[in-house]
């Protein structure tokens, strides 16, 4: 039904941060006392836009080009993990991700500044300090909006004012007030 991009993206708005560093394959970003590093197999760059065309400010789009086989790292911190962000990126940067790929699929392992070791696999589990992490028996979305489970084909999402209600098995479609 969809086909694949030759590339992968992470959304990433330079304009809600306070700082964006960008090195090699590590995107570095900083609110306030809060940091995230995000890291790409394939090394992102930021997409071009029109700014007559989309008026969005700085570029927000972080693109890795090379196909819908890519593997991406997040690691989220504040100044009560790190002193600052400089020593957050240093701390990051210490441990570079590894990536092996064979017929099976990836295998990626990684060592967590504050979690210790992490991997996963194509056909192996994701484990964090050594420790198997359960990642299907969870809700996909759910807020005070409302619930979707983790293989909904249909649901609503409803605020004060406004509701969207998604059927994927119908093709539908709504949006309006509640």
């Amino acid at each position: 039904m969809f086909g694949y991009q030759d590339y992968t993206h992470a959304y990433v708005p330079q304009d809600r941060f306070d700082e964006v560093v960008r090195d090699g394959n590590w995107t570095f970003v900083r609110k306030g006392d809060g940091y995230i590093a995000l890291w790409s197999w394939r090394v992102p760059s930021w997409r071009a836009y029109d700014p007559s065309a989309n008026p969005a400010g700085q570029p927000f789009d972080l693109v890795a080009k090379g196909g819908a086989d890519n593997v991406w790292i997040v690691e989220v911190g504040d100044a009560s993990s790190a002193k600052s962000f400089p020593a957050f990126m240093e701390a990051i940067r210490k441990s570079a991700p590894s990536v092996e790929r064979d017929k099976a699929g990836f295998k990626v392992a990684w060592r967590s500044p504050t979690s210790g070791a992490v991997t996963f696999g194509s056909t192996a589990p994701f484990t964090v300090g050594g420790k198997q992490q359960i990642l299907g028996e969870f809700p996909r979305h759910e807020s005070r909006w409302g619930k979707v489970d983790r293989l909904a084909t249909k649901f609503s999402l409803r605020g004060d004012t406004a509701l969207l209600a998604l059927n994927f098995d119908a093709w539908s479609r709504a949006v309006g007030p509640t």
